[in-house]
């Protein structure tokens, strides 16, 4: 047995007796159910008026906007976004040899949302002696 049929069967509630609903509203029964086409058309309405303005409703999914802004943890990530190296929203793609480098980088070259590849061929070299120097 679940924990609600249990509940129920434990404490044998008696409002089964009782009026469903809202006591002020009752008079309305009688208006919704001679007018019916009336909410009917009113809420049809307001349905075709909110499907018309869908597309003007902007739509952000970065979940970092629905943070404050002012906090001090909120302005050092803004901070570390400004660096490509420390930006959360980036991706290191790494190869395991010069030949296979540019693959990955051809293959994300196709989204067009700010992608931005950093390529650097000496990074990918297989000698160990011409690793060029990153600061």
């Amino acid at each position: 047995m679940t924990f609600l049929p249990a509940l129920i069967s434990l404490f044998r509630s008696s409002s089964d007796a009782a009026e469903a609903g809202l006591a002020w509203a009752a008079p309305l029964d009688g208006v919704v159910r001679r007018l019916r086409w009336l909410p009917l058309v009113l809420f049809g309405a307001l349905a075709a008026v909110g499907i018309f303005l869908l597309p003007r409703l902007p739509f952000d999914a970065n979940p970092l906007h629905t943070k404050d802004a002012t906090t001090e943890a909120m302005r050092t990530l803004e901070d570390l976004r400004e660096s490509p190296f420390a930006n959360p929203f980036t991706a290191d793609i790494m190869a395991a040899d010069a030949a296979n480098c540019g693959k990955p980088f051809a293959a994300t070259a196709r989204f067009a949302t700010g992608l931005r590849s950093l390529i650097d061929q000496q990074l990918c070299s297989d000698g160990s002696a011409n690793k060029a120097r990153v600061d």
